[in-house]
């Protein structure tokens, strides 16, 4: 070949050499937060005739895995918030319980403490020389007052709830609930005990004898039965200090209206609805004491 026809062919070669496709290799490499070329081993890219293939870890499945992994990681988040929140909300009711109960109690102490106060002034008011009936009258309505459970509760209380009686407006009232046998000659009521236990009633009286003779105990007892204010004691037992059951042909019906009732003191009326025939009861601290020192009971101060 000529120079001259070498001269004439090159121009044509060289286009011909520049119109066919290249083949190159293209290598990317990732890894954590910098892209490199060269010998790196993380994500490999081969381009050939302008087609990419995947060979390793390419960067769209390495950013869907580190997507999970946050959304995993979101999701753990707000369910470890989720449980927190829950917490507070059971948290926050137990202390509204809790509020809730104290100030409960702390109305409950302001009423036992009006309350001890009321029935100190009515001791007072009945110790003294001369009867004051108004001012009776009026410690009573204030008790009135004062919120209370209803009698039945009492009534029907599981452990007993022991009184004393600490004012009868008179001996009716007293015979009233009682035997009555404190009316007869050389006679006269000492004390008077009321003992409430699942709906029943016990009545005890302490009978003085004037002169050298022992007292004398007499036990009522039998059922209770409330309806509304009205306590109703049905009485199917009494005994006299002899121990002698006397027994009727029927059961004694004593009704009372019931005007204040609570575990400190209990006040009915043995007349008529709003007559102010009170027959006052307080709480017995010891019965058992009290009955030893009249030398009556079971522990007797004089065995004889």
């Amino acid at each position: 070949m000529t120079r001259l026809s070498i001269f004439l062919l090159g121009p044509f070669l060289l286009v011909l050499l520049l119109s066919r496709p290249l083949r190159t290799v293209q290598f990317t490499f990732t890894t954590g937060s910098s892209t490199c070329s060269s010998t790196c081993s993380s994500t490999m890219r081969i381009t050939t005739g302008g087609n990419p293939i995947s060979i390793t870890n390419s960067p769209t499945k390495l950013f869907a895995s580190r997507r999970g992994k946050l959304s995993k990681e979101l999701a753990d988040i707000t369910s470890s918030e989720t449980i927190p929140t829950k917490a507070v909300v059971a948290a926050s009711a137990s202390s509204s319980r809790r509020e809730k109960s104290k100030e409960r109690q702390r109305q409950s102490a302001a009423v036992f403490k009006q309350e001890k106060l009321i029935i100190d002034s009515i001791l007072e008011i009945v110790a003294a020389p001369k009867r004051d009936l108004p001012s009776l009258n009026a410690a009573v309505s204030s008790l009135t007052t004062l919120p209370s459970n209803p009698f039945k509760v009492l009534t029907s209380s599981s452990s007993p709830l022991i009184y004393t009686v600490a004012f009868a407006y008179d001996d009716t009232s007293l015979s009233h609930v009682g035997t009555g046998l404190h009316n007869v000659p050389l006679a006269r009521l000492d004390a008077m005990y009321l003992t409430l236990k699942a709906n029943t009633v016990t009545i005890q009286e302490v009978i003085r004898i004037i002169g050298p003779f022992p007292n004398v105990l007499n036990t009522l007892s039998g059922r209770t039965t409330v309806e509304g204010d009205d306590v109703m004691f049905t009485i199917n037992s009494v005994i006299d200090g002899t121990g002698k059951e006397l027994v009727g042909e029927e059961d004694r019906i004593v009704t009372c209206n019931i005007v204040y009732g609570s575990e400190n003191v209990v006040v009915m009326e043995t007349g008529e609805k709003g007559e102010g025939k009170y027959l006052i009861f307080v709480k017995e601290e010891d019965l058992d004491g009290q009955l030893y020192e009249k030398n009556l009971g079971e522990e007797k101060k004089n065995k004889i």
